[in-house]
């Protein structure tokens, strides 16, 4: 990696960090800006990982963070596409998920789960018990 990238990937997480302050300053006087500087500090912080052996696993996570900023601050764009409602691919977007999410499980996997019970059904208790009050919050 040459110097020059080493400090671009800097200067990026240094800008990210200001822009997260930005957000807190813009919260409480402009809420509409907050949203683009929450979204600008996610991608300069993704990208300013990068530069980093110990932190670049965290790029992906933080890129996902970004759209989901995006997204969820500006949702006007998303909502239609040319009079075509994005809301009804919802239900054939989860079922590619999890047909996708059904092969790429093993055998093995199935033989954990005969093989340890007991974590099975902690994970349905607390499926059906902490996470609707999660939710609730």
């Amino acid at each position: 990696m040459s110097s020059e990238s080493i400090t671009l990937h800097t200067l990026a997480l240094r800008l990210s960090v200001a822009a997260f302050v930005l957000v807190v300053v813009l919260f409480f006087g402009n809420p509409a800006l907050a949203g683009w500087a929450l979204t600008l500090g996610f991608g300069l912080a993704a990208f300013g990982v990068r530069g980093s052996e110990k932190l670049k696993g965290f790029s992906f996570s933080l890129i996902i963070f970004t759209a989901v900023t995006f997204v969820m601050c500006y949702p006007a764009p998303f909502v239609t596409l040319g009079g075509f409602s994005m809301s009804t691919l919802i239900v054939p977007l989860l079922q590619i998920i999890m047909f996708g999410m059904g092969t790429a499980m093993s055998a093995g996997d199935f033989v954990g789960i005969v093989k340890s019970p007991k974590a099975v059904f902690i994970g349905l208790a607390c499926q059906f018990t902490i996470m609707p009050f999660v939710g609730a919050g």
